[in-house]
């Protein structure tokens, strides 16, 4: 790849130099960049689905949770409830 500088006067003795690219080099240069653009997409994509994931996977174990305390609740109850009976029966 052949680069050409250009010098352009901007005034009070200065200039500044400017690249140019032939149609070739941009158009390689440009698919350069879509195909990087587009892993850096397809990792972000891949990061939010983990994180949905981890959001599906807490809720699940939450719920999970609440049915253990609910199991061991009514278990009591029932404990609670055969106690009572024979309390009853005995009077």
């Amino acid at each position: 790849m052949q680069i050409q500088l250009w010098p352009i006067d901007i005034g009070a003795n200065r200039c500044i130099l400017v690249n140019t690219m032939s149609e070739d080099e941009f158009t390689r240069l440009f698919k350069h960049m879509t195909k990087r653009f587009d892993k850096i997409d397809k990792a972000l994509e891949e990061k939010s689905s983990n994180a949905d994931m981890q959001m599906v996977l807490g809720l699940l174990d939450e719920l999970a949770k609440r049915q253990e305390i609910s199991d061991d609740e009514r278990l009591v109850m029932g404990h609670q409830l055969e106690r009572l009976d024979r309390f009853d029966l005995t009077n």
